[in-house]
């Protein structure tokens, strides 16, 4: 009885799991996700710890990537960084 139980509930998560990932699915084009952006106008903000080569990079390709998405600042992007110092005490 409980293996019984055990397969009919594997096979129902599996069944779960299954439907769970086609509905994950898009089929919209790249370009009509450039067209989606005119009109909308998005804020943005970014709070960074400190100040180091590698997350000033990680910052810049962010913003680099929504450029290349269609956003602009000014246009349709508003973005506010915040630097964050730390404190030795």
């Amino acid at each position: 009885m409980k293996m019984n139980m055990k397969k009919l509930l594997c096979g129902a998560m599996g069944l779960m799991m299954c439907f769970s990932l086609a509905a994950c699915g898009n089929e919209d084009n790249n370009d009509d996700k450039q067209n989606d952006n005119e009109g909308k106008k998005y804020s943005i903000g970014i709070s960074q710890y400190g100040e180091h080569a590698s997350l000033d990079n990680c910052r810049e390709g962010f913003l680099q990537g929504l450029k290349d998405a269609g956003l602009e600042e000014g246009k349709t992007l508003k973005w506010i960084i915040k630097m964050l110092g730390l404190m030795i005490i």
